[in-house]
């Protein structure tokens, strides 16, 4: 991943995430004071800002998961092998490494999601598309990012794959349910937001930029937002991937 750099603007952000396959999940978990998520293309802003997290599935999507790519490598983290039923991909039982349990200042906001969306554990996990998949689908976190240094890391604790699933931030004028019936790259559509794919696309303003390795399954995604200097970096299983 990377870090972008952008001229301040009064303009709030939000951490976000979004996906358009069936039953993506991720664990939201945050240091910072304010975030948001969506599943798309990634978006990024600097002061005042809250993050995004987006998730989708391309015209021909890909049915085959990203693997190799965990934190961990604990038993409960082994791939199964790919089968047509992907409900067969899921773990036996849940991998908790390098989640934490409290201390979050911020959660998943069930107030600013899209349709296809599905809260749990106290809305810190979110679930796109748990029955079929027929677009893209976002959510917001509850809190909004302020002038400072906001740190926030999300876990994806289901098989990834699709159109997209990104991390990344926007600002409170992204729609996230103007896709929600075309499979798409949400964040970084437009100059409202940025966003790190899975694939390791950077997306800002409709354009794309390799930034990364992908993530999948286990995968642990940070991201520092520092209005100050304007710059928004990102880590991989705590390894900072780029600014």
């Amino acid at each position: 991943s990377s870090m972008a750099r952008r001229a301040r603007s009064s303009r709030a952000w939000h951490f976000v995430l979004s996906g358009v396959r069936r039953e993506a999940e991720s664990w939201a978990g945050s240091s910072a004071q304010l975030a948001w998520g969506y599943d798309s293309d990634g978006q990024y802003s600097d002061s005042d800002s809250e993050a995004e997290l987006s998730s989708l599935s391309p015209s021909v999507p890909s049915a085959i998961p990203v693997t190799g790519e965990s934190y961990c490598n604990c038993e409960s983290q082994s791939q199964a092998p790919y089968c047509a039923s992907l409900h067969a991909l899921h773990r036996l039982k849940d991998c908790r490494c390098g989640e934490e349990d409290e201390d979050f200042d911020w959660v998943w906001d069930d107030l600013n999601k899209s349709t296809a969306t599905q809260l749990s554990c106290d809305n810190r996990k979110v679930n796109f598309h748990t029955e079929y998949s027929c677009g893209t689908a976002a959510i917001r976190g509850t809190k909004e990012l302020a002038e400072g240094q906001h740190f926030w890391e999300i876990k994806m604790t289901s098989p990834v794959y699709g159109t997209d699933m990104m991390v990344g931030i926007g600002t409170s004028d992204v729609n996230l349910d103007k896709y929600q019936h075309t499979f798409c790259s949400l964040l970084g559509k437009d100059e409202d937001s940025w966003g790190l794919s899975y694939t390791g696309l950077l997306h800002h303003k409709g354009d794309k930029t390799n930034f990364s390795s992908r993530f999948g399954q286990g995968s642990i995604i940070g991201v520092h937002l520092d209005t100050w200097h304007g710059t928004l970096t990102f880590f991989k299983n705590r390894k900072c991937i780029g600014m």
